[in-house]
């Protein structure tokens, strides 16, 4: 109450009293009043208004009246209230001050102790009927998992041996806080027992490491290993928030004997010449050297290891091993550093075999990733999860069927980390292991791109500014004029994200990971393209592009980044570049199923030094022969020389030829075209055209003689390589065009037919093949028979391109050290295709044993899908510079090829017979996707060989396909051999096998 206690005076006297004024606005005034000489307390009104009135039903409340009436007492009024006041502040103070934490630098049980503790403080912060008994209880059980939190220890080191340094990183930047930085540290050599001096210590927060150096006296090589003992009993090193790291113990290795490892094989091989494998700091060579049980050298086992550019290598003993034990040993060597490692290898045919398949790489984004694999049938596989630190954390139930094939799925959520996966197979009482780990990512942001390459419309690339990273996501990159389209290859960090691409806010087409978007139309001037990333999780990440495309007039050269040395034809049959065009007449012959159809018309006409035949087709007339029924076989035929162009078709008309089973020949002096409908993905075409109906799409087709910049470059290109041009290139182009905006279909989803018309008197005997002519001149082969039509020898090329400019050569081959070998005659046709080259000297070494490089160039040339623009290599170890880089991207690409479970490729190792004929099963049935055996078949096909047995779970019914196909043969009597290399010849012998069994090549 106010006036200490005494209350608030708001009115003075009786009758004619006064009103304090301000004091209390609610008195009703001309109040209070005495009702018979008897005073009442003050009654309060619903409207808030009060006075003395004391008849009245609806007191809401009273005051206290005093001192208003004759012969009062004076007295004093007092009142008492007891408050109970919580005080937060501290609580509130701990509470933000612990945000400033950070979990990575803590163990995982202190961590997990200090959020329960910071998590109830906040409830107890939040709560409003919180007691004062429970707010310090908060605080002081905070503060106490403060206190408790345990800084991680370091668990590695390393040495410079030259310069006598040890560098210890931590997880978080610490500092040296003793009087005597030395202080808590011994240092000890190999295990030596006298303790070695510190000629100088110190930390460095920035780097997050302490540095000690050693004094020069001290012997050290690549071989040493020093340990490092600390003890914090004077609490010298100290980590955020001065907290004092804890007793730990660390071994150094210097970092060029740390880069050598030996990984493969597990500890017991099941095949007689294991391949040895392990990582190496990039630019050493490894020696291996394999030692039997006593530590003798077994003869002739040991070798120099292939090391690729990035350190991995691979070792293969050139002599087979019998059961036994032995040491591997692996010496690396570097600028006058040397290290050796060794490993323990059991080797024992007789215990069963065991891959793992799947996951193909080493990173999945979901916490239970799905493990498959095979082993020998009858085997009983188990499995052991372990986390970094080596617990095992999960036992997972294994299924496996009759044939071999297990899988196992973790029965729990694993947290995002590195696992090892450790499988065994056990049979007949003998077991082997095998181990992969694993980078678990199912809560992270996998959205991101791991390779990003943009090429003009002609597969030339575009370089980007900056330079790709996967974190940056806004790039530049300025092309000529004549790039009027441009095509996207994105790789995905998580291959099961999904890639779309949009150009200046057009509709978005997805993209298969890896592979090239369609053709994305350029405007002049500023043009922006959007690639979306969105990962398993539903995280997204845009990637932005923005590309200039210069004007007309802006002096296009052919040498501009991005440029094109030709630019094609979007003539509709009534011009072409290089002149006026005048009619000359007509000249064109339309058939339906042989017989004269007028279903197009045509007017001959010159432009330039070129006669231009042009056809327009009437779609009324052609629905019309269409409409008679199914397998309808339309011709248009042009005898006139000189180029020929056809106007007037419509995707859809494209599709209801393909739908009806009927055909389309166009042709001309220079070839037949067959129109590939049924082979083509005419749905991407109109995704490309902004999803235009397939009615609204004009079809444009050219037969015509190449470009004389590109005849030029093949003639020089042929004079220099040594073989022979026999006919002039001839274009041969299907175009869709809708809006103003052209593309095309890219590769078509089966082989199609071309025939290129051979010089008049040719001798058919001397072509060698059909050949694919790239820009610059160069060549890649296509699969080709030498047919005859009508007296007219044609070159019947059948391959994916739906567009190119063809030729033919001869290039006869005769190698040396081939001439009694028995595949003397597989190996010059082969080679003679350009499918793959010798030795050196004309000579091949057939029987040398074929790499995996090798194989992916010789089955990709071999089926004519070698091309300029490859797609996105997947591969870490395959440099842009290999090579085999575009054959092995083309290769995986079909699936013919794939990598191992790390992601690598591997390409300098071996292949095994039984790796090989699956290759090539796979290759036969890009050719015949329909092939297929029962499980029957497959024993049955199998069975006739005594070491069918061999062969693993996973390529028996490739196998089985091949030789059901009669691509494989064996080797010698009722054996296949498929645990030995395969030689240069063997592959030979299959892709040629398998092209003539395909009538891809004569016979």
């Amino acid at each position: 109450m106010e006036d200490s206690g005494k209350g608030l005076k708001f009115y003075q006297g009786y009758g004619g009293g006064t009103a304090f004024a301000g004091r209390y606005n609610n008195w009703k005034s001309g109040e209070p009043n005495n009702f018979s000489n008897i005073e009442y307390v003050a009654h309060i009104f619903p409207d808030g208004t009060w006075n003395d009135y004391p008849i009245n039903n609806n007191v809401t409340g009273y005051i206290v009246e005093y001192g208003g009436m004759p012969g009062d007492e004076t007295f004093e009024l007092s009142a008492t209230k007891t408050v109970s006041i919580v005080n937060k502040a501290d609580l509130k103070k701990a509470v933000e001050a612990a945000g400033q934490w950070q979990e990575a630098d803590y163990t995982a049980s202190s961590w997990q102790e200090f959020v329960a503790a910071k998590t109830k403080a906040e409830q107890v912060l939040a709560e409003g009927t919180s007691s004062q008994q429970a707010v310090d209880d908060a605080r002081e059980a905070l503060q106490q998992a403060i206190d408790g939190l345990t800084l991680k220890k370091p668990t590695k080191a390393s040495l410079d041996s030259v310069a006598k340094t040890i560098t210890i990183p931590f997880d978080y930047a610490v500092a040296l806080t003793a009087a005597d930085v030395k202080g808590g540290f011994t240092i000890k050599i190999d295990g030596q027992d006298q303790a070695i001096d510190i000629s100088h210590i110190e930390f460095d927060p920035a780097q997050k490491a302490i540095k000690i150096t050693l004094p020069n006296t001290v012997a050290l090589n690549s071989d040493s290993k020093v340990t490092v003992d600390y003890q914090n009993t004077n609490e010298n090193v100290k980590g955020p928030f001065g907290k004092a790291v804890g007793n730990f113990k660390v071994v150094a290795e210097d970092s060029f004997a740390a880069s050598l490892a030996i990984s493969k094989p597990s500890p017991t091989a099941t095949v007689a010449k294991p391949e040895i494998e392990g990582t190496v700091e990039p630019g050493s060579a490894v020696n291996v050297v394999i030692k039997d049980s006593k530590g003798n050298p077994v003869p002739g086992a040991g070798g120099t290891a292939t090391v690729d550019v990035y350190g991995k290598w691979n070792f293969t003993p050139s002599v087979s091993l019998p059961d036994g034990n032995y040491i591997i040993e692996a010496t690396a060597m570097k600028n006058n550093r040397t290290v050796t490692k060794t490993k323990n290898m059991n080797v024992d045919l007789s215990a069963p075999a065991l891959t793992i398949t799947e996951p193909s790489g080493s990173r999945v984004s979901v916490a239970k990733p799905e493990f498959k694999g095979t082993a020998d049938a009858g085997s009983t596989v188990t499995v052991a999860i372990k986390d970094k630190n080596g617990n095992v954390v999960g036992t997972p139930t294994v299924t496996m069927n009759a044939y071999g094939v297990w899988s196992f799925t973790p029965d729990h959520d694993l947290a995002d980390g590195d696992y090892t996966f450790e499988v065994t197979a056990t049979k007949d009482g003998k077991s082997t292991q095998v181990t992969k780990t694993v980078t678990v990512a199912a809560t992270t942001n996998d959205s991101k791109l791991a390779g990003l390459q943009l090429n003009s419309w002609n597969g030339t690339p575009i370089g980007l500014s900056p330079a790709f990273n996967g974190s940056t996501i806004k790039y530049t990159a300025s092309v000529t004029n004549s790039v009027y389209s441009v095509t996207v290859s994105s790789l995905p960090l998580d291959p099961s994200a999904k890639i779309e691409v949009s150009v200046n806010n057009g509709p978005w087409q997805q993209v298969p990971s890896g592979a090239a978007s369609g053709n994305l139309p350029l405007n002049v001037g500023m043009n922006t393209i959007v690639v979306k990333v969105t990962d398993a999780k539903g995280n997204v990440t845009e990637y932005t592009l923005t590309i200039t495309r210069e004007s007309s007039d802006s002096g296009d050269s052919d040498s501009s980044n991005g440029g094109s040395t030709t630019t094609p034809s979007t003539s509709t049959g009534s011009s072409s570049s290089g002149g006026s065009t005048t009619p000359n007449g007509s000249g064109i012959e339309t058939s339906v199923n042989g017989k004269d159809d007028a279903f197009a018309t045509g007017k001959e006409s010159t432009s330039g030094d070129r006669k231009v035949t042009s056809v327009q087709v009437d779609l009324d007339k052609l629905n019309k022969a269409l409409s008679q029924g199914n397998g309808q076989k339309l011709a248009i035929h042009s005898s006139k020389d000189g180029d020929m162009k056809v106007d007037g078709l419509t995707a859809g008309a494209v599709k209801q030829l393909a739908d009806k089973g009927s055909s389309l020949e166009i042709s001309n002096p220079l070839a037949i075209y067959p129109v590939p409908g049924g082979k083509m993905d005419l749905s991407a075409v109109s995704k490309q055209l902004g999803s235009a109906a397939l009615g609204d799409i004009a079809v444009h087709i050219d037969i015509a003689r190449a470009s004389d910049t590109l005849i030029t470059n093949a003639k020089n290109k042929a004079a220099a390589e040594g073989y022979e041009l026999l006919v002039t290139p001839v274009d041969l182009d299907m175009t869709f065009s809708h809006d103003g905006k052209m593309v095309r279909a890219g590769q078509l989803n089966g082989y199609a037919a071309k025939y290129i018309a051979l010089p008049e008197g040719i001798d058919p005997n001397r072509i060698t093949t059909g050949v694919i002519v790239n820009p610059d001149g160069s060549v890649f082969h296509v699969p080709t028979v030498v047919t005859k039509i009508n007296s007219r020898y044609y070159a019947l090329i059948k391959d994916l391109h739906s567009h190119g400019s063809y030729s033919v050569i001869w290039n006869p081959q005769d190698f040396d050290d081939v001439k009694s070998h028995w595949g003397k005659a597989d190996v010059n046709n082969i080679a003679a295709r350009l499918d793959l080259a010798g030795t050196g000297n004309n000579t091949f070494s057939p029987d040398r044993n074929v790499t995996r490089s090798e194989f992916s160039e010789i089955v990709v040339t071999g089926l004519g899908l070698k091309r300029q623009n490859a797609p996105q290599n997947k591969f870490p170890d395959v440099s842009d510079s290999a090579w085999y880089r575009s054959s092995v991207a083309i290769a995986n690409e079909f699936d013919i090829v794939r990598g191992y479970e790390d992601g690598n490729f591997y390409g300098d190792r071996q292949i095994t017979r039984e790796q090989g004929m699956a290759m090539i099963a796979r290759a036969y049935k890009l050719i015949e996707p329909k092939a297929a055996l029962s499980q029957e078949q497959t024993d049955a096909l199998l069975a006739k060989y005594e070491d069918a047995k061999k062969v693993s779970a996973w390529a028996r019914e490739d196998i089985a396909l091949m030789i059901d196909a009669g691509i494989v043969q064996g080797n010698g009597p009722q054996l296949l051999s498929p645990q030995s290399n395969m030689t240069r010849a063997e592959v030979t012998a299959l892709i040629a096998r398998l092209l003539k069994t395909t009538n891809l090549i004569d016979k």
